[in-house]
């Protein structure tokens, strides 16, 4: 019998106890804001973990952690989509790109993260539903779903404190000495302090630092505010330079993607010129290029529109979004073979848009069709 309600009248913090103390095997999916995640367990205990972004996929992990390059993400996804059953991490080792070590570490650390992320909602709907035993395939973690609830639980309560300096929720660090000067005093800074302040480019958030590292927010919110006390970095909201009322560049994707669906082509472009001066860190480079893409596809520049949605997978080969539009923009330009090789990794990525994913699937049968069709009329 499933299990489910809203966040508000059933915790997840309590279901999570209730499942580890009566050992339940199943799915425990969460959905709020539009996305969704899942928690997958095994009697009791945490065995996978699916975030309802990007930010969490094994693939970008690796990418992110240094440990694997884009183009061996790619290989990886592609052998999957051959062997659906095979689960990335071990077709990752099995290539020799990456040490089965590395692929439970960065298990375990989507686990953790999805479990602190989703004690953070404060509305949306649980779903738990229970299944048969599973059998173990492949590289796998288990935690103690106590003991991972114990931590985030922790983990809430000093990311809080932590926070209390910043009025924002994802905070912008900024170098204190743009000019490239140093502070006047030497710096005493920890191994982390050290990474995080490279990665401080003024375009960054808290969390996107934290994501890139491969560590959690609020090991990353510690290290920055400590270089806030040393005085080399000051924290403030995110914004875009030049918009009234601090808008950030996500609120300026939103409107251009609602300009290119009601056709307004040129106030779309626009509004791409706002973010164009930016120096945006790798996730918005690409939803930058992804967007340049389709303002040229609205105005039905095959080629450039091409050329933009490449770059966009190039820079960040997990962007679903990218794959779809390159395929339509494919089709466009009658190179069908590019059309469903970008559908192919499209499908395999999970995008949360139920629309674009029933769009992909009548692109691929159309294209099925019409290779039978020009294979039946061959003399």
């Amino acid at each position: 019998m499933p299990i489910e309600g809203p966040i508000q009248d059933l915790a997840l913090s309590d279901l999570l106890q209730l499942l580890f103390l009566s050992r339940r095997t199943g799915c425990l999916v969460v959905r709020a804001s539009g996305r969704e995640a899942e928690l997958r367990l095994r009697e009791g205990a945490l065995v996978g973990a699916t975030s309802g972004g990007p930010e969490l996929r094994l693939g970008r992990l690796f990418v992110q952690s240094g440990r694997a390059t884009d183009a061996q993400v790619r290989d990886g996804l592609e052998l999957q989509r051959k062997a659906p059953a095979r689960l990335l991490g071990q077709i990752m080792v099995d290539a020799g790109f990456v040490r089965p070590a590395e692929v439970e570490r960065q298990l375990r650390f989507q686990i953790e993260e999805t479990v602190f992320d989703l004690l953070r909602v404060e509305e949306g709907h649980l779903h738990f539903e229970e299944v048969g035993s599973q059998p173990r395939h492949g590289i796998e973690v288990e935690l103690g779903t106590d003991s991972v609830l114990m931590d985030a639980t922790r983990r809430l309560d000093e990311f809080a404190e932590v926070l209390q300096e910043s009025a924002h929720g994802d905070p912008l660090p900024r170098l204190a000495f743009p000019d490239g000067s140093l502070p006047p005093t030497p710096l005493h800074l920890g191994a982390l302090e050290w990474e995080v302040l490279g990665m401080v480019d003024g375009e960054r958030s808290l969390r996107q630092i934290a994501r890139a590292l491969g560590q959690g927010e609020l090991q990353v919110a510690r290290a920055l505010y400590a270089l806030a006390e040393a005085g080399v970095v000051e924290v403030g909201a995110r914004a875009v330079e030049g918009r009234e009322g601090g808008d950030d560049a996500a609120s300026l994707y939103r409107e251009i993607d609602r300009a290119i669906r009601e056709g307004r082509s040129e106030q779309a472009g626009t509004l791409l010129q706002s973010v164009r001066s930016l120096s945006p860190a790798r996730g918005i480079a690409a939803e930058q290029r992804l967007m340049e893409g389709r303002v040229l596809a609205l105005a039905e520049d095959w080629g450039a529109a091409a050329s933009a949605l490449e770059d966009a997978v190039r820079i960040d080969p997990l962007l679903a979004e990218a794959y779809f539009h390159l395929a339509r923009v494919a089709v466009r330009c009658g190179e069908l073979a590019r059309a469903e090789s970008a559908l192919r990794v499209y499908q395999r990525l999970n995008d949360p848009s139920e629309p674009r994913r029933e769009s992909a699937e009548r692109m691929v049968r159309s294209l099925e069709e019409l290779r039978k069709s020009m294979s039946d009329a061959e003399p």
